[in-house]
């Protein structure tokens, strides 16, 4: 099971350990079921984890743009396990998508410090 706060702006905002060839950094990242990728990190935070260019993928953007990203590859701690996930180069906070939500729960409490958990759907 994985634990986190909704913030005054109503996103839920989990923490997560992101491990690059550079080691490992805990990171603030917010919830964006509209985003179906599995995470977005800027290029400063590409580079604090050593993060090698892995290839060049397409998201839509709200507005219905398409944009073109970098993506690499960095392993996450989720659930108490290390996985291997995509991530997408973005200059906006981190973003959880959900292909790393895939298989969780997500129940939110949509108020200002409301409880947010991700449990595993199957045990």
């Amino acid at each position: 099971m994985i634990d986190g706060l909704v913030n005054d702006d109503l996103e839920g905002e989990i923490q997560l350990t992101v491990i690059g060839p550079d080691g490992p950094m805990g990171i603030s990242a917010w919830i964006d079921t509209g985003f179906s990728g599995f995470l977005t990190l800027n290029r400063e935070a590409i580079n604090r984890l050593g993060l090698a260019w892995e290839s060049r993928g397409w998201t839509v953007l709200g507005d219905g743009r398409e944009h073109v990203v970098n993506e690499y590859l960095a392993d996450v701690v989720w659930d108490g396990s290390r996985r291997r996930i995509v991530v997408d180069e973005s200059e906006v906070k981190p973003l959880i998508g959900t292909s790393l939500l895939a298989g969780y729960k997500l129940e939110m409490e949509f108020q200002a410090g409301g409880e947010l958990r991700l449990e595993a759907l199957v045990k």
